[in-house]
């Protein structure tokens, strides 16, 4: 397997894990208390001091700690994706289409309608076909341009799903920043809430540019001859040379 594919899958294991972190860290502004965590640690001294007698082997060990330091993590990060998607991405991809029929000029409708006849032309589909179909033909003939724009979509797909949690932390952090009355909850509401909006409406505004990218890369990889690594022969060093 190529390394650019692999580094590509890795990055969505980093991405979950990372939105997993940071999910347990919402929890615990939300949920946690200097009590509690003073709790917590007493009763994990408590357990650490009754088990010293016990032979814990380090392989043991060192799962746990995996366990508590990766697994968990990212199996949060796993387990919220579909709400993100439907929350957060669905907000934005509604954004990204509307963004398209009030923003778009008969210039950049063009590159959208050029951008269809080519795939029509080549493949012999006439209804509108995914982006993720589009990325492909365009790695038929640019592969760079093809893993450049995959690597912005997951980019931006991490940042969608930052979206949410980022508000709700921020949202929670300055609750606790505020006295505990009625008019901090609803500040704090509102700061969350104004967060979130910003953030989605900057995610699908990169969302639509990110579109058109796409479409203009179509119409490139048709008329660009295709990108391959020509392997060196004597003969053609010496027609080369002869030239």
């Amino acid at each position: 397997m190529d390394f650019a594919v692999q580094l590509q899958a890795l990055r969505r294991y980093v991405f979950d894990y990372a939105t997993g972190v940071l999910w347990l860290s919402v929890l615990g502004v939300m949920f946690g208390s200097v009590p509690r965590a003073l709790a917590v640690a007493s009763a994990a001294s408590i357990v650490a001091r009754t088990a010293q007698p016990a032979y814990i082997p380090d392989v043991a060990a060192n799962v746990l700690l995996a366990v508590i330091a990766i697994a968990l993590p990212y199996s949060i990060g796993v387990a919220v994706t579909p709400i993100t998607d439907v929350i957060t991405m669905g907000l934005v991809h509604r954004l990204r289409n509307r963004l398209k029929k009030r923003w778009i000029d008969d210039e950049r409708y063009s590159i959208v309608e050029r951008s269809q006849e080519i795939l029509k032309t080549h493949l012999g589909i006439g209804f509108h076909l995914p982006f993720g179909t589009k990325l492909m033909f365009i790695e038929r003939t640019n592969p760079k341009m093809a893993a450049q724009l995959r690597a912005r979509l997951d980019d931006d797909y991490f940042q969608e799903t930052m979206i949410l949690p980022v508000s709700i932390l921020i949202g929670r952090i300055v609750y606790r920043l505020l006295p505990d009355d009625v008019l901090s909850t609803v500040l704090s509401v509102a700061i969350a809430l104004a967060v979130f909006a910003t953030t989605v409406w900057y995610a699908s505004d990169r969302a639509y540019w990110w579109a058109m990218q796409v479409e203009a890369a179509v119409i490139f990889s048709a008329t660009a001859p295709a990108q391959h690594q020509e392997v060196a022969t004597p003969a053609t060093a010496e027609t080369a040379n002869a030239g």
